[in-house]
C-alpha cells in the first residue's frame, strides 16, 4: 500500500505532502524542493555526533542513496509483513551496495542492540553496569 502511494505521486510536491504532511521535521525532508527556497533534501535521521567514523559512513550513505536511487531502477516493492531485518538488508543490497557502509550499521545494529544505556550506545567504557560485570582476576 505504501508503495503504490509513493508510485502514485505525479511530482515533487505531492511527494512531499505524503513524506512531510505537517512540515519539515522528518527523517527525510522534502519541503526545500517544494517551496522552491533551496534545491535540497534534508536527511534529519541522524543523532548529534563528532565522531568522524559515524559522519563519514553517515555522508556516504547519504550520497549512495541518493545517487544510486537516480541511476538505478526502482527494486521491486517489498512484500508486506517483511521483518525489520529482511527491510535492512534488502536496502543494503538493492539501494546502497556498498559492503563497508552495511559492514558498519550492522557493527552499529549490534552494539546498540546490546547496549543497556546511552553510555554503552556510544562505547563508553564508564558505564557503571559494564563496569559492575567485570570479572576481577589476581
Amino acid at each position: 500500500e505504501r508503495h503504490d502511494c509513493l508510485g502514485g505521486c505525479r511530482n515533487i510536491a505531492e511527494l512531499a505532502n505524503i513524506l512531510n504532511p505537517e512540515g519539515r521535521y522528518y527523517k527525510l525532508n522534502l519541503q526545500n524542493l517544494v517551496t522552491g527556497r533551496q534545491p535540497t533534501l534534508e536527511f534529519r535521521q541522524h543523532s548529534a555526533t563528532l565522531n568522524y567514523e559515524k559522519i563519514s559512513v553517515w555522508v556516504r550513505f547519504c550520497t549512495a542513496f541518493v545517487h544510486n536511487s537516480a541511476r538505478l531502477a526502482a527494486p521491486t516493492p517489498l512484500m508486506d509483513g517483511r521483518s525489520v531485518d529482511f527491510q535492512f538488508r534488502a536496502l543494503f543490497h538493492y539501494v546502497i551496495k556498498d559492503r563497508a557502509i552495511r559492514n558498519f550499521y550492522v557493527q552499529r545494529r549490534d552494539q546498540v542492540d546490546a547496549a543497556c544505556c546511552n553510555s554503552c550506545i556510544d562505547g563508553d567504557a564508564s558505564c557503571a553496569t559494564r563496569a559492575s560485570a567485570i570479572t576481577w582476576k589476581f
